[in-house]
């Protein structure tokens, strides 16, 4: 085995292992009822990382392909690498980790704090070119949020609360019910799928908006920064559209189509549960 062989071979076998040690709560996604493999499955890796699923599971393979470091570091991300550990898989790739520069700090000038101030009982806030809040008068505080509480930055890792892995929950509770029927357990099995795919949508969505806030604004006028907004409005789409579905001529897999789904769960009759039920 050559040098290169080798290193390609380490690198397979470090991606494989930190995949095999998350679980998808420790990404934003709901744990499905029926799951058998452990750790992260290759396509939900490849899907929050934003590369083909055939490309990343040649590289989990050790193949000889090339590695850019933007996708490096997509990767590095969603596998919730260290520090220690990025810079681990930059080396077995034989490239160097991106720099990213601090993007300049944003001010309000007098003048728009002094407006926000005199807007009283209306709400208002003032946002800089990175969508974040940059100022805020008291009654948006009231109304809105209390933006002064609120960290200044998210954590990488930080798993962001949602109705979909309560959904989820709910759905694991009614699979393990005795009594319940196999049209209810077959029409949950539907929804659960639907929520896993959403959920990777929108965790990847998550992905791409934290890449565009660390951006500077060079970055942000460049191709790839308009690539990862094209991916967010086309993931942000299919989440809550799903996908045509050739058969019914509707869509299937979003959250309509979720939503419907649990309307038509909520409806079913409640068989009672007797001693000699499965």
């Amino acid at each position: 085995m050559t040098k290169n062989n080798e290193q390609r071979g380490e690198l397979a076998t470090f991606l494989r292992t930190r995949r095999a040690r998350l679980s998808p709560t420790d990404v934003g996604l709901p744990r499905t009822v029926r799951r058998k493999t452990v750790g992260l499955r290759r396509e939900e890796v490849a899907q929050l990382a934003g590369v083909g699923v055939t490309w990343y599971t040649w590289l989990e393979q050790g193949r000889e392909i090339n590695v850019s470091v933007q996708v490096l570091d997509s990767l590095a991300q969603t596998l919730r690498l260290s520090a220690e550990e990025k810079a681990h898989l930059f080396l077995l790739a034989g490239q160097v980790p991106l720099q990213h520069p601090a993007p300049q700090q944003e001010q309000v000038s007098p003048f728009l704090q002094k407006l926000l101030e005199h807007q009283r009982s209306s709400p208002a806030y003032i946002m800089g070119r990175r969508w974040d809040v940059l100022a805020w008068n008291r009654a948006a505080c009231q109304v809105i949020t209390n933006f002064a509480a609120l960290p200044l930055e998210v954590s990488p890792t930080q798993v962001l609360p949602g109705y979909l892995s309560h959904i989820a929950t709910h759905l694991q509770g009614l699979n393990n019910a005795p009594g319940h029927t196999k049209a209810q357990d077959d029409l949950a099995m539907q929804i659960d799928k639907a929520l896993a795919r959403v959920s990777l949508l929108m965790t990847t969505i998550g992905n791409d908006a934290v890449q565009l806030v660390k951006m500077s604004n060079t970055e942000l006028q460049q191709q790839h920064a308009l690539n990862l907004i094209d991916d967010m409005v086309t993931n942000a789409t299919a989440a809550y559209v799903g996908q045509p579905d050739p058969v019914s001529g509707g869509n299937t897999g979003g959250i309509t189509y979720i939503h419907n789904k649990l309307q038509g769960l909520a409806m079913m009759a409640i068989t009672p549960s007797t001693k000699g039920d499965q």
